[in-house]
């Protein structure tokens, strides 16, 4: 009776939640709500210094976990690890297709809609001082800005594989929690005895794991708002107001909470799947129908560039200048990205089971990568044609109503743009939805340690981000909030130099020689001997 009770004590304790993580994290949401109403001027003074500061001092680490991260993620992927088959499943669990659209949906929530069509207006407008000379909106200044965007978003993907190949070998493998710190556990089991939530340690990562993920998608939903509601107005003459707004977020936040709770199989997959299909269609239509050769040669001009000049500017932080422009573009995006990692990687990892290595991380990053800067480049490029082809349009609605406004001012000059807006508009949503739904799983997933956490942790996490991006609306306090992304990630920043460099090697051997064994029960406590764990097998942890 006692094992029994000792049991079903572990499992509440497990769907309830780390207290103290779940806790953390809603507290600093009400203090970031109650900092932009109290004080607004002194809470943005001290996100924009401490971003300053760690921009400064330590944008080189940013960069430099980026890019090891893109080459390592081939090493492996190609090594005699590339092989083995993680999860425990003989077969993969998602089709190929619906796998590939559940991270690619996950992953890019602002990037397809809101960046990609200003990317290139903006950086040819301001040139990267790698590019001194080049005169701003020419020809040059286009090409320096594909250079960065390569140097911004190609060491994206591989980041959350790596991340996936640690975790899937420390839950379905080791047995682990499925958290953020169980990416960790060479490491941390000796420093913690054997807990396997990582002691005080562990707890602090997935709490800055957590709330890294949190800021980095509380602009993007409030974005979402402004976007459509400027859209109404551009295409239908409907003024946006507060009703609007708020109408916008609280059906987005439905659609999530519908999307989390339904779980993997479902809601989440069929958003993922419906919203590829959407973003293909969309692309082959504005491929057709707008500037189709321009197009064309720009998306296979781009990946020449992009890769020729990656290697001269990953890790260039212009030593002997200012970094402004630098902490801005490349070191903010290194950082958001960073800052995703653990709760992205566990995403990855819940769906890949049945598949190798190799494919988690080489097949992943190169399908992925294609995709996204295919549509990147279709959405970027066309704005820059437009811009040029009625004087300056998407230049001043990007000055007017920032980057969520320029796809809305082209848009419409396309033909059959009466169908195309429409979509637009569902396929926004459902980008974000399908980004927000998966966080909000993997965010009950960490604070849990399950993979299948109870309904009610998705829809609190659901509700957080719907609610405070919504209250944050009001108080005009996204921006200061997105920025805060370079502080929350630098703690990740530093655990991922430890993951790549001592675990993930470490984690590697031991999975070659025990990835075919019994998996152990998930709910239950483990505790794991006091011996060297790279050597530990399944079988030892289990008995």
């Amino acid at each position: 009776m006692k094992d029994i009770s000792d049991n079903s004590s572990k499992r509440l304790k497990s769907q309830v939640g780390d207290v103290p993580v779940v806790v953390g994290l809603l507290g600093i949401v009400v203090l970031l709500i109650l900092g932009s109403i109290v004080i607004p001027d002194m809470m943005s003074k001290g996100i924009a210094s401490g971003t300053n500061f760690l921009a400064d001092t330590f944008g080189w680490l940013y960069l430099a976990v980026y890019a090891m991260n893109f080459v390592l993620v081939f090493i492996i992927g190609f090594s005699r690890y590339g092989s083995i088959r993680l999860g425990g499943l003989e077969k993969p669990e998602f089709s190929t297709f619906s796998w590939m659209s559940m991270i690619f949906a996950a992953a890019l929530a602002v990037s397809l809609i809101f960046f990609a069509p200003a990317d290139l207006i903006m950086n040819s407008a301001t040139v990267p001082p790698a590019f001194p000379g080049v005169e701003p909106g020419s020809n040059a200044a286009i090409e320096a800005a594909i250079a960065y965007m390569g140097v911004n978003w190609m060491p994206m993907f591989p980041g959350y594989c790596l991340a996936a190949v640690g975790l899937m070998i420390a839950h379905y493998h080791r047995g682990l929690p499925m958290n953020s710190s169980s990416m960790l556990y060479p490491v941390l089991w000796k420093r913690t005895g054997g807990n396997p939530t990582g002691g005080v340690i562990g707890r602090g990562f997935n709490f800055f794991a957590s709330l890294a993920i949190l800021a980095g998608m509380l602009a993007p939903i409030g974005l979402l708002a402004l976007s459509l509601g400027r859209s109404l107005q551009v295409v239908y003459d409907i003024v946006p107001n507060n009703l609007i707004h708020t109408g916008i977020i609280i059906g987005t936040t439905v659609i999530v909470i519908l999307g989390a709770v339904t779980g993997l199989h479902k809601g989440i997959r069929l958003l993922a799947n419906w919203n590829s299909w959407l973003l293909l269609v969309l692309g082959l239509a504005i491929l057709a129908l707008g500037p189709t050769l321009p197009l064309i040669k720009l998306i296979f001009s781009s990946f020449g560039i992009m890769i020729s000049e990656y290697p001269r500017l990953a890790l260039w932080t212009n030593p002997f200048g200012d970094i402004t422009w630098l902490s801005y573009w490349p070191i903010f995006f290194a950082a958001f990205c960073i800052g995703w990692i653990p709760l992205m990687g566990i995403f990855f990892a819940r769906i890949s089971r049945g598949r190798t290595i190799r494919e988690i991380t080489v097949f992943a990053t190169l399908i992925l990568n294609g995709a996204f800067f295919v549509w990147y480049l279709i959405m970027a490029g066309s704005s820059v044609h437009y811009d040029r082809l009625f004087d300056g349009i998407a230049t001043k609605a990007l000055a007017e109503g920032g980057t969520e406004m320029v796809l809305w001012a082209w848009l419409s000059q396309i033909p059959g743009h009466q169908i195309l807006v429409p979509l637009f508009m569902i396929v926004t949503v459902i980008v974000l939805a399908s980004s927000a739904d998966a966080i909000a799983d993997s965010l009950a997933v960490t604070t849990t340690g399950l993979t299948d956490p109870s309904k009610w942790h998705k829809i609190l996490w659901s509700v957080a981000m719907g609610g405070t991006s919504l209250v944050l609306l009001y108080l005009g306090g996204l921006t200061q909030i997105q920025g805060a992304i370079l502080i929350t990630a630098f703690p990740v920043a530093i655990a991922m130099v430890v993951y790549n460099l001592k675990c993930l090697p470490k984690m590697l051997k031991d999975v070659e020689k025990s990835h075919y064994l019994d998996l152990p029960n998930e709910h239950l406590n483990i505790s794991i001997p006091d011996e060297d764990p790279s050597i530990t097998t399944t079988k030892e942890i289990v008995s």
